[in-house]
């Protein structure tokens, strides 16, 4: 009998706790779709700056790759010349 009250208690408050979440009233549905619209409306200005952010860690993750693209030609370019005439009399003293 005593499990018989527990499970009908349980379900009045499990009644009452669905109850107490929905609109009953069209003026609170309104102001609750109001809020859900706000709520979405941020959502998207910050998923928006965030991908504006994200676009310019983009561009400047770019420029820094371009700029050590261009300083490992360089440097490849120059070990390919030949040394300068200093750089050779200085090699050969050290093969005497």
């Amino acid at each position: 009998m005593l499990m018989l009250a527990v499970v009908a208690c349980l379900a009045v408050v499990a009644l009452a706790a669905s109850k107490g979440r929905t609109p009953r009233d069209p003026d609170e549905r309104r102001i609750d779709e109001r809020a859900a619209e706000n709520n979405a409306q941020s959502l998207r200005d910050s998923a928006d700056s965030q991908l504006t952010r994200l676009e310019h860690a983009i561009d400047v993750i770019a420029v820094e790759v371009e700029r050590i693209a261009e300083n490992q030609r360089f440097l490849t370019k120059l070990l390919a010349s030949e040394p300068p005439e200093s750089a050779r009399s200085v090699q050969n003293r050290r093969e005497l």
